[in-house]
């Protein structure tokens, strides 16, 4: 399936190259993915191209992954798992906040306010102070601005662009690898069990 996907995204390409290396290439377990676009397609196809079997998901657990959410339920997990550490926030050891902010820099490099249009950077100002370094907070400025999206300044509403579509592509651009970082960060830890979060992990069909 991880081969069909690949094909698929990709128009025709093989996740282990061409004829004849490509059976090598399985053998050793060698891959290149790097024609996929999305770090959400990244994820899931390493996933369905694990070596070891044991390692791949299930078929009817793969409809859950990030790649095939909807703008609002993406909007929506973003909310849920800000909210829940939030509640963490005293304790700015806890483990889960220590391994969040992990990699920070890869993903948001070393001030994320740097990527976002001024405008919208003052706007966010105005209504708390935010560490401009800092993961969690980024997850924040996203929660409170949809949350108070309607209170925005018209020159922050134009360079965000309107909800739900082209308010997530504003930051999915910029913080490509937002999403992938959060959902293994809940997917690895016990928020996975909360119940506000774990809709995202069991299909409730």
């Amino acid at each position: 399936m991880g081969c069909l996907f690949y094909y698929v995204l990709t128009n025709g390409g093989h996740p282990f190259g061409d004829v004849p290396e490509r059976e090598m290439n399985i053998l050793n377990n060698s891959k290149c993915l790097d024609d996929l676009e999305s770090k959400e397609a990244l994820h899931l196809i390493s996933k369905l191209l694990s070596f070891d079997a044991s390692e791949r998901p299930e078929s009817s657990a793969i409809h859950l992954h990030p790649y095939f959410w909807d703008t609002a339920k993406t909007l929506t997990f973003f909310q849920d798992v800000s909210d829940h550490l939030e509640a963490l926030r005293p304790r700015r050891t806890h483990p889960i906040l220590k391994k969040l902010e992990q990699d920070a820099r890869d993903i948001a490099d070393m001030d994320w306010s740097l990527q976002l249009d001024k405008s919208f950077v003052d706007t966010q100002g105005r209504r708390s102070a935010y560490t401009v370094n800092s993961i969690q907070d980024l997850l924040r400025v996203i929660r409170n601005s949809k949350h108070h999206y309607q209170e925005l300044s018209s020159t922050a509403k134009e360079e965000i662009r309107p909800l739900p579509d082209g308010y997530l592509a504003y930051f999915i651009k910029r913080f490509p690898a937002l999403i992938m970082h959060t959902y293994n960060l809940v997917a690895s830890e016990t928020l996975k069990g909360e119940v506000d979060l774990c809709v995202y992990f069991s299909s409730t069909d």
